[in-house]
């Protein structure tokens, strides 16, 4: 038994990645396994609209979007046009976005006439406290009083997470949870 774990281990490291959006689609397909009403959610996706998916971290509710999505993909008479987008990396796109701006006192957008808002939405939401990602009292206390983390962008910026893991009850595992929180809580 243990040498099958052992080979099955070495045959495929994505084993242990744990969120969907990570994982290349061979091993998202061969990994995946089918929930009860998961065709039901899956063809009310695939259909005209705007949805809205909500749920508690780790539930499926990007596994459900990758499985709607690589199903469209696949379906060459789907009418939808299938666009996944990760929310993680789409706010490196807010500069874009700015382009509607004659100059730099503008208030309205030259194009549609909405009004401009300055400042960065992902700015703000990097200065957030860490109390934010729904640690404890205790855990937040103890990172503030022994490292110079206070915000999301604190934990975002601490390359290979050396500042949390020079904590003592933080620890590697800790680190990568509590930076994984980070980046979930701006998504």
């Amino acid at each position: 038994m243990i040498n099958n774990t052992q080979n099955l281990l070495v045959e495929d490291e994505n084993i242990f990645i744990e969120q969907a959006e990570y994982i290349d689609e061979a091993a998202f397909l061969k990994w995946g396994i089918e929930q009860p009403d998961e065709n039901t959610i899956i063809r009310k996706l695939s259909q005209g609209g705007a949805k809205l998916i909500t749920g508690p971290r780790g539930c499926g509710k990007t596994t459900l979007m990758l499985k709607t999505f690589n199903k469209l993909c696949a379906d060459s008479k789907a009418t939808s046009l299938p666009i996944y987008v990760n929310f993680k990396t789409s706010l490196q796109l807010e500069p874009l976005y700015k382009k509607g701006r004659v100059n730099e006192h503008a208030k309205f957008c030259s194009n549609c006439g909405v009004v401009l808002k300055t400042g960065s939405i992902f700015d703000e939401i990097v200065k957030h406290d860490i109390e934010k990602l729904g640690l404890t009292k205790k855990r937040v206390q103890t990172i503030k009083e022994h490292s110079d983390i206070r915000t999301i962008k604190d934990i975002l910026m601490d390359h290979d997470n050396r500042e949390l893991r020079g904590i003592s009850s933080i620890g590697e595992i800790w680190a990568k949870l509590i930076r994984s929180l980070a980046e979930e809580y701006i998504s």
